[in-house]
C-alpha cells in the first residue's frame, strides 16, 4: 500500500514539475511577446506623443510638461497629462479649455506627422479657440504659426480679439470676409512654406 502511494506521489511530482515548466515557458513567451508590442506601441506612438507632449507643454505654458500612455487591463490605450510635479491626470479632470488645448495639441502633430510622409493638406479650423481665454488663444495661434510654416493654415473666427493676437503674429494675414465686419468674421492665413 505504501510503494502505491510513493509511486502516486512520484507520478503528481513529475505531472507538476511538468506543469511548471509548460507555465514557466508560457510566462516567458507572454513576456516576450508583451515587451515586443510595448516596443512596436513605442516606434509608433513614440514620436507622435513626444511631438503632442511638447505641443502640449507650450499650449499649456509647461503646466502639462508631458503626455503619457498607458494600457489598461483590457488592452485599450489611456492618455494621461503629467503635470510638473510628475503627477499624472486623467484626461477626465482637465478643464474644458485644457481638453480642448490637448486635442489641439494631438491633431497638430498628427497634421505634422502626416506633412513629414506626404503632400501636406492645409489645416483649416473653425472657431477652434472659442472656449481658449487670451493667454491660451495667444499660445494656440503661436503653435498654429509654427505649424504653417510646413502646411497651409487657415482659421476662421467671429472673434475680434482672435483676430487681433493673430495679426500681432509676423507673416500672419488676417482677411475679413464679406459682411464679416459686422459679424467681427475673419480669416487668418498663418505662415507656409
Amino acid at each position: 500500500d505504501a510503494a502505491m502511494h510513493a509511486q502516486e506521489a512520484r507520478h503528481h511530482l513529475a505531472a507538476a514539475q511538468s506543469a511548471a515548466e509548460r507555465y514557466a515557458r508560457l510566462h516567458l513567451a507572454r513576456t516576450l511577446l508583451q515587451a515586443g508590442i510595448e516596443r512596436l506601441r513605442q516606434q509608433r506612438q513614440g514620436p507622435l506623443l513626444a511631438a503632442a507632449s511638447a505641443h502640449f507643454a507650450r499650449l499649456t505654458s509647461g503646466r502639462y510638461p508631458r503626455l503619457e500612455a498607458d494600457e489598461t487591463e483590457a488592452g485599450q490605450v489611456v492618455l494621461r497629462a503629467v503635470r510638473e510635479d510628475r503627477t499624472s491626470c486623467p484626461l477626465d479632470n482637465l478643464s474644458e479649455g485644457t481638453r480642448d488645448q490637448l486635442y489641439l495639441a494631438l491633431r497638430v502633430a498628427a497634421v505634422q506627422a502626416h506633412a513629414e510622409g506626404a503632400e501636406p493638406l492645409p489645416f483649416i479650423a473653425d472657431d477652434l479657440l472659442a472656449s481658449f481665454d487670451d493667454v491660451r488663444s495667444a499660445a494656440a495661434l503661436d503653435l498654429l504659426a509654427s505649424l504653417g510654416e510646413r502646411v497651409q493654415t487657415i482659421l476662421f473666427t467671429h472673434h475680434a480679439h482672435v483676430a487681433e493676437l493673430a495679426a500681432r503674429l509676423p507673416g500672419v494675414s488676417i482677411l475679413r470676409l464679406p459682411g464679416g465686419e459686422a459679424a467681427g468674421v475673419a480669416a487668418a492665413s498663418l505662415p507656409a512654406a
